[in-house]
This record gives structure tokens, sequence and C-alpha cells, in this order.
């Protein structure tokens, strides 16, 4: 199975300091690398595996239609009642009760179609078919030193 990885030798410089030495589609091929710079001697607790991949919000199974629906209507149902509120607080001389339950109502309708619309958009798989990327970054103080490890393995 071919995977597509980036080695990076000259390394680049990562926001807290640390220093990506690769960039790798697949965790086996990023744990390949740490592996690497263990069998030449380098200290592997100063490097770290990153997933900076998408991060998943429903991490079991298949989200089926009715489920997208109601997840949907509630949602759409709490921004009614917010809007609602609002409108209440904005306009004199309405009955509120009626302004904050049409609201909902249009809200809860409008949220539960949207989630069809979305669920039927991305086949009710959400960004779990997305790809994930994991870097490989060492500490700072130790760069040079898993630079000379991986010139060895």
């Amino acid at each position: 199975m071919a995977t597509n990885a980036t080695l990076i030798h000259d390394t680049d410089r990562s926001v807290d300091g640390s220093y990506r030495l690769g960039e790798f589609s697949s965790y086996p091929d990023a744990a390949r690398l740490v592996l690497r710079l263990f069998d030449a001697g380098f200290p592997v607790l100063h490097v770290r595996i990153i997933d900076v991949g998408p991060h998943r919000a429903e991490p079991s199974g298949h989200v089926a239609e009715g489920r997208a629906g109601l997840i949907g209507a509630g949602l759409g149902a709490w921004l009614g009642m917010l809007t609602g509120l609002v409108l209440v607080l904005v306009l004199t001389g309405v009955a509120w009760l009626d302004v904050l339950l049409g609201a909902v109502l249009i809200g809860s309708v409008a949220g539960g179609v949207m989630g069809l619309i979305i669920h039927w958009g991305t086949d009710g798989r959400g960004d779990r078919e997305k790809p994930r990327r994991y870097v490989v970054e060492v500490d700072s103080a130790h760069t040079e030193d898993a630079v000379d490890a991986l010139g060895r393995a």
C-alpha cells in the first residue's frame, strides 16, 4: 500500500518552537520515522506525533436520516428560540408568547430540513472520509541531534 509521506531533512520551525521532521498521511508512517530515530539511538521522549487532520464529532457509525433531521430540528429550535427572544425584546405591542412559539416552530422546521439536506449531501459520513495528516516534531533543543540520527539511520 503506497502512502503519501514527506520527510523534511532541513526541518521547519513550528509555532511552539519545536521543529517538524516529517509529515505523513498515515500514523504508521509517522511511527516508522520515530522508530528510525529510536534505532539510531536518539531519545524519542523529545519527539511527538501530532494529528493535524480533521476531528470527528461523531466517532461511531453512520447517522440515520431521521436522527440527522432531529438533530437539525433541535438546533433550529434553539436558534428560533433565541431569535424569538430578541424579537420580543425589540418589538413592542406584540403577543410575546406567539412570537416565541412561532420562532421556535419555524426554526425547528428549517433546522430539520437543513439537517436532512446536509445528511443527503455528505451521504451521512460528515468529515470522517477526509484525509488525515500526522506531523512528527522534535523539541527545538534536540533538533540537530534528531537530524543527525536520521542521517545515520
